[in-house]
């Protein structure tokens, strides 16, 4: 029996440990992480629009040790690799029939859920795990999700 794969939004504070090597001015590694091997595998698609890549970028580049902007940019640009070429980019859309998120900066992964019709929305964000009474999907935590796939 062949089941199909989950499509899974992934907020910012859940990619960015895995993209993001301790020491950024090393080479992330991230084959040695489970959720990299469920997108290699397949068995999850990683959902994400303009704003959402966006947001992952510019926290990238923030974490870039280099103050010169190229630079900062290239950094993101590599730490993202491992993530993009596993993604479905859907075109942005501002959903305003979506329950609130308390800080606005969250609200583009609660749309993008909704817009996708995600399996699931991970989040390390208080804001966003809160809401998880509030929409039809579930919001996990990463250490919930690996315990359901367990």
């Amino acid at each position: 029996m062949t089941t199909a794969p989950l499509r899974v939004v992934h907020d910012t504070s859940v990619i960015r440990p895995i993209l993001l090597p301790a020491d950024p001015d090393r080479r992330a590694n991230p084959d040695a992480h489970w959720l990299v091997q469920l997108w290699q595998s397949g068995t999850v698609i990683p959902i994400a629009n303009s704003a959402t890549l966006n947001e992952l970028d510019t926290n990238l580049q923030a974490a870039s040790r280099n103050p010169h902007i190229g630079a900062a940019r290239a950094f993101a640009a590599k730490m993202m690799a491992p993530y993009r070429e596993h993604i479905h980019e859907l075109p942005y859309q501002n959903l305003t029939h979506t329950p609130r998120c308390r800080h606005t900066k969250d609200q583009k992964f609660v749309n993008l859920a909704y817009y996708s019709n995600a399996d699931y929305l991970l989040a390390e964000d208080h804001d966003l795990l809160t809401m998880a009474d509030l929409v039809p999907f579930p919001i996990l935590t990463l250490e919930q999700f690996q315990a359901i796939l367990n």
